[in-house]
């Protein structure tokens, strides 16, 4: 139909019609029956034609299309195809899209077609099924095709031809095509014709959605939360897409030019710097762009209006009059496989229906097309960046404006609040953003007046209760609209942005719910009193009943104290000893420390402070068990082999201590661990349920809509370490806050630190012991434990290392040390990284078979001789128990090796009542024995028992005489020290320097170093010419203050004693005794000297002082020697 036939025949009577005119007359009524369908119409799919999937197949929908030669395309009842052939134009017929010409200029078809069948015809010659093979479809096209073809009529017979002539055959092809040959019959149909410089060839664009899982950085951590939103605009957002929109005023120039000046926008200062601040913004830190959840936002509406634009546009895409050579005998339907297909493969090919412009030239079309564009531009000019990048929550408070969000098209929208709606950008002139928002209707096509739209900003700050459904849109019926935009929180500290929406909720019975999430890990409990009531009832319970046994254990204490007093007060026997009275009541007092660490609510409980003071209290237990009740000191060792013997009692003391801690913790200690665990563990729960990526777990729906649905869950999104709103979630309905935890579910132990229980060990003097200390520290559940001593040193100097197993202690005591030591170690849980501290206490003590003597020996020797020797050994027993006294005896007996030969002979054992008890106590029979038998029985007692230290033979040794240094453990010298020839009188004292010469008798002596506040040393003198003797400071209560009485001294020596103690007398004369003794004495009992102080004395009155303490001396005592005799050395 490339020409119009112009005219047609006039029949008059008696003509003799030809086979030209009639042809030419049906010809004519033919063309324009079709021009009325073409022209006056429109051309392409009228309706229906739709494919559909099918199994093994597909189906065309029945529908109506009209070819652009006007041809009527027709199916009545839908179409199913199930088989396909090759398809090739018959001859006699010829189709210029489909052909080609060859080298001899015919016509030939070069495009590869098939037929669809709806069943398998009788000919089945290259017939096959639509899944054969199985991808075919996958890649083809569907036409429609008018074949027609012309059938001549059967040729005359004789002189009749009635039936000369031809059919004209229309037959409807149902073909399936290649994109790259469908390609080529587009190229070959006409171009349209027109006021447009081209094809539009516009491509639109659709936003990913950020999608986020879990245990990805993007759900934890801010900055890669706001990177994910970025990279997911970046992956639309690029050269392309700013390309096309620019091109869009391009091929649109006819009807945008006057809108622009007949200047692109995109070419325009104002939009070239806004898109490189966008693009700027893209790829800012998380502290750069504090709503890229709002930039996106942004992008899915640009990206909408611009497919709203160019859909507009394509409508209005056409050639007036239209070209019949688009498709002549053929329609486009579209892909075999439509869920396959993008838009501009749907737009393409996929011939849509085009109506001549017969109404008005398309005015309102080309108005919402001319529209859409300045909105698209307007959009872009108008966005305030700077409230994205850096919200201010005091200039925009909380709104809630009502939407048709997500429905229909962008104009029916509020506006969101990142928009200057009331500006008209610098581009054009013609309406502001807001009036610009909604497509052009009929009225505008001669009015200039627009309508106002819902938006953030036509809302005062204030809800106006007596507003205008602009103004106060939430004191109305909100049923057309489904959606509420939720604005002005951004960068809001989250308990305010909270009670600002929550009182828009309340103030307008808003059907929505509010939640909050925090992105980041830590911070505070959100529901703090939620969740753990019944954990703290019982914990309650339980510490009210040991606040009630602590009342009643003081009860006790205080009827004892009292009760006593009354004794004293009647001159009967105290009930206890005052130093029991005290240790009693330190005793108690840690006790009470411990339940006082056990806070009223359990939220408040302190662990390490009660898990301190529990450990307090065990030790304490286990110390008056093992330590001051000496039940260490009672195991008893084979003299056959001792070290096997040590090592399999501290190995039984090591595994079975656990046993006792367990029973001990079943009273009180596991029950409040077993409840602190638990509400840890809840409040844990609880806490995490609130974090982003936990409740995604349990709600993958979660997604950012800038607001909610009504009936729906709006959640703020914030970061606990700034408690900054930096986002927003919604969810459909109401959002389940009760999800339980499982109480089956493995403990979570790593959350309490380890719990370094005491250790106990037994150790003989000066021997190496091994002490597995994690045996004891081991927890219910299997844990990866790390230990290191806290030092390399004990309490007392000994040495301290860590094994090669790294899971026990060797410790060395100090030399020739004996009693209790300690030393302290960290635990730490090697997961966790928590840590506790522990400590070890190891009774030193000598081996069985070189044990001098028991508590049991001595305590049956009786008190006063303990005291007598105690007294001759110059050992103070002030403020100690029996108990005590005793073993400190048994000490001193241990490092003299027994009795001294001078004790036996000349002493406490000189008597016989004291050596045949002492024997007896010793389980001898001494009835008969004289008193020299019984010595040798003593001797040969601690010969046995007491031990030898080897040492050379007097006849190996040459020294007659050495020069020596006594200093302290600082190496500090220390004066007045008292240097003694063990078992001799012989003895000098140290200078200010610390410094002594003495001579011996003859070689292989021993010296006695002793000075008050000093442990005393016995060394060895062989070979030696120097010497230098280290001596360890006493602890406070082992240092012996000397207490002369004032009565037996006249002013003479009074008079000396002050002037050594730097008291000067100038007329000793006028003074009485009485008041030196006060002076002397400063208004004590007893006059106390330091040991300098009584160098400073003459000899005489220190042998007078010696008197008064009944200490013996000799008249060939030196003065170092008395002073000696004096401290006690």
């Amino acid at each position: 139909m490339s020409q119009i036939i112009p005219t047609y025949p006039i029949f008059e009577g008696s003509q003799v019609l030809t086979s030209d005119q009639l042809n030419q007359l049906s010809a004519y009524l033919d063309q324009q029956n079709r021009l009325t369908r073409s022209k006056l119409i429109g051309i392409g799919i009228v309706c229906g034609l739709q494919i559909q999937p099918f199994p093994d197949g597909l189906k065309i929908s029945k529908g109506l299309g009209i070819t652009s030669e006007g041809f009527l395309i027709q199916i009545g009842t839908d179409f199913i195809g199930t088989h396909y052939r090759r398809y090739v134009i018959p001859e006699g017929v010829s189709y210029r899209p489909f052909e080609s010409p060859n080298g001899l200029g015919v016509l030939v078809q070069d495009v590869e077609l098939w037929e669809m069948l709806s069943e398998k015809p009788v000919d089945e010659t290259g017939v096959k099924k639509l899944n054969n093979p199985t991808a075919f479809l996958t890649d083809k096209y569907v036409l429609l095709f008018i074949e027609i073809f012309d059938r001549d009529l059967k040729s005359c017979l004789g002189n009749a031809c009635d039936d000369k002539g031809k059919d004209r055959i229309f037959s409807l092809r149902r073909l399936l095509v290649s994109q790259t040959d469908l390609d080529l019959i587009l190229t070959r149909s006409a171009n349209v014709s027109g006021s447009f410089s081209g094809a539009p060839n516009l491509k639109t664009f659709r936003l990913k959605k950020p999608l986020f899982s879990p245990a990805d950085l993007e759900s934890n951590q801010l900055q890669a939360f706001v990177k994910h939103y970025q990279d997911t605009i970046l992956e639309t957002i690029k050269p392309e897409f700013w390309e096309n929109l620019k091109r869009g005023y391009s091929v649109f120039e006819p009807i945008l030019g006057k809108s622009f000046g007949f200047n692109n926008p995109f070419d325009q200062a104002a939009i070239i710097s806004k898109i490189a601040q966008v693009q700027i913004s893209l790829n800012a830190l998380a502290a750069d762009i504090k709503g890229v959840q709002y930039l996106w936002d942004f992008f899915k509406e640009l990206a909408l209006a611009w497919e709203e634009f160019v859909e507009a546009g394509l409508s209005l895409w056409y050639s007036c009059p239209t070209d019949p050579s688009l498709f002549p005998l053929h329609m486009l339907l579209g892909k075999a496989r439509p869920e396959t297909e993008n838009a501009e493969e749907f737009y393409k090919y996929r011939r849509g229906f085009v109506q001549p412009p017969i109404f008005n030239e398309q005015k309102l079309l080309k108005d919402v097309t001319a529209q859409r564009y300045r909105r698209l531009v307007l959009m872009i000019e108008t966005l305030e960046l700077e409230i994205l990048n850096n919200p201010r929550p005091a200039e925009f408070p909380v709104k809630i404006t009502p939407s048709k969000e997500k429905q229909g098209v962008l104009g029916q929208r509020s506006i969101p609040y990142y928009y200057n709606l009331k500006s008209k950008g610098t581009l054009g002139s013609w309406f502001s953003l807001e009036k610009t928002w909604m497509d052009a209707e009929n009225k505008h096509l001669w009015s200039a007046d627009r309508q106002e739209i819902l938006s953030y900003d036509n809302q005062p700050d204030v809800p106006n209760p007596n507003g205008t459904f602009l103004e106060s849109p939430l004191n109305y019926d909100l049923e057309a609209y489904p959606f509420l935009r939720i604005e002005g929180h951004l960068d809001q500290e989250i308990d305010q942005a909270k009670d600002e929406v929550e009182k828009l909720i309340r103030q307008f019975n808003l059907p929505i719910h509010l939640e909050t999430l925090h992105l980041d890990a830590g911070g505070l409990l959100d529901v703090e009193h939620c969740g753990w009531n019944d954990l703290q009832e019982e914990y309650l319970h339980h510490r009210l009943q040991l606040i009630g046994l602590i009342r009643d254990i003081k009860e006790i204490i205080n009827f004892l104290q009292e009760m006593n007093k009354k004794f004293i007060e009647k001159g009967r026997n105290e009930l206890f000893e005052p130093e029991l009275e005290k240790q009693v009541l330190e005793y108690f007092e840690e006790f009470n420390v411990w339940v006082e660490s056990l806070n009223e609510c359990l939220k408040d409980l302190i662990w390490e402070k009660f898990q301190t003071g529990y450990k307090k209290v065990l030790q304490t237990l286990l110390d008056i068990l093992l330590i001051r009740m000496k039940l260490l000191d009672k195991i008893d060792f084979s003299k056959q082999d001792p070290d096997q013997d040590l090592e399999l009692y501290n190995g039984l003391l090591t595994r079975v201590s656990p046993i006792l801690y367990r029973i001990l913790d079943l009273f009180y200690f596991t029950k409040i661990q077993r409840l602190y665990l638990s509400y840890l563990k809840r409040t844990e729960k609880l806490q995490n349920s609130r974090k982003f990526s936990e409740y995604l777990k349990q709600n993958p729906g979660l997604v950012h809509e800038a607001g909610v649905y009504r009936g729906g869950t709006f959640f703020l999104l914030y970061l606990q370490t700034t408690g900054k709103v930096i986002g927003d979630l919604s969810l459909a309905g109401s959002a389940c806050t009760c999800d339980c935890d499982d109480p089956c579910r493995d403990s979570k132990w790593d959350i309490l630190p380890p719990f370094a229980r005491p250790d106990f060990a037994i150790a003989f003097r000066n021997k190496q012991i091994r002490i597995e200390v994690m045996i004891n520290d081991r927890s219910p559940v299997e844990r990866k434990y790390r230990v290191e001593p806290s030092s390399d040193r004990s309490v007392n100097g000994g040495e301290v290392k860590q094994d090669e197993d790294k899971s026990a202690f060797l410790y060395i005591p100090p030399k020739d040390f004996l009693g209790d030591d300690s030393f302290t170690y960290l635990l730490t849980d090697e997961e966790s990284g928590l840590v506790d501290e522990g400590r070890v206490t190891i009774w030193v003590k000598n081996p069985e078979s070189k044990t001098c003597y028991t508590a049991e020996i001595l305590t049956c020797w009786g008190e006063t001789n303990v005291n007598e020797t105690l007294e001759r050994r110059r050992i103070s027993r002030e403020n100690m128990t029996f108990e005590q006294r005793v073993q400190v005896l048994l000490n001193s007996l241990a490092t003299s090796k027994g009795f001294t030969l001078d004790e036996i002979r000349s002493s406490v054992l000189e008597g016989n009542e004291e050596r045949k008890q002492l024997l007896t106590c010793l389980g001898m029979n001494v009835e008969n024995a004289s008193r020299d038998q019984m010595e040798k029985t003593i001797l040969d007692y601690q010969n046995s028992n007491c031990g030898v230290i080897e040492t050379p033979s007097p006849a190996e040794c040459t020294s007659r005489r050495v020069t020596g240094s006594v200093r302290d453990n600082k190496g500090n010298p220390i004066p007045a020290a008292a240097v003694i020839i063990k078992g001799t009188t012989i003895g000098t004292q140290t200078d200010l320097n610390g410094k002594f010469v003495i001579n011996f008798p003859n070689p292989g002596v021993e010296l006695t170093v002793a000075v008050v506040g000093f442990r005393q040393v016995v060394r060895r003198i062989c070979s030696e010419s120097t010497v230098t003797i280290v001596l360890n400071p006493l602890a406070i209560r082992e240092i012996v203050v000397v207490g002369v009485k004032p009565v037996t001294l006249d002013k003479t020596i009074l008079s000396e004693i002050l002037a050594v103690k730097g008291v000067k007398i100038e007329n000793l004369a006028n003074i009485t005794k009485d008041e030196l003794i006060k002076l002397a004495t400063e208004g004590k009992e007893e006059i106390s000297f330091k040991p300098e102080e009584l160098g400073g004395l003459k000899s005489d009155t220190l042998k007078l002082i010696a008197g008064t303490k009944s200490i013996s001396v000799r008249s060939t005592d030196t003065k170092a020697i008395l002073i000696g005799r004096i401290l006690g050395n």
